[in-house]
């Protein structure tokens, strides 16, 4: 599992292109915890491309929101209040709640 990370980034360095080494970070660190816990180089904080601290949030609610054959779709409140938790933690705190402001005020993204 802590591999795929790696594997996605070679595969998009292969397929190149303008932004493929931009493109290839992003995927690299998307499992970059924000206190340095995540994998696969124990990226911190801001240190974390910008880019992979937003697919990380946004890959955890929808990991979480959808039904998986291991757990159910949870509720936008409760997926909220696990992502609240993890603030500081595994998710940059400023992020989340510039995060938060969007997705509960949709009509403000034209959702």
């Amino acid at each position: 599992m802590q591999q795929h990370p790696l594997i996605g980034e070679r595969i998009v360095r292969a397929i190149g292109g303008d932004h493929a080494n931009e493109g290839a970070t992003v995927v690299r660190h998307h499992h970059e915890h924000f206190d340095g816990s995540g994998y696969p180089d124990k990226l911190r904080g801001n240190d974390i491309p910008l880019y992979a601290r937003i697919i990380s949030l946004t890959d955890c609610y929808d990991a979480m929101a959808e039904p998986r054959p291991y757990h159910r779709g949870r509720t936008h409140p409760e997926v909220m209040a696990i992502l609240e938790s993890e603030a500081g933690i595994k998710h940059d705190p400023d992020l989340l709640h510039a995060f938060r402001s969007l997705i509960d005020n949709p009509e403000r993204v034209g959702i």
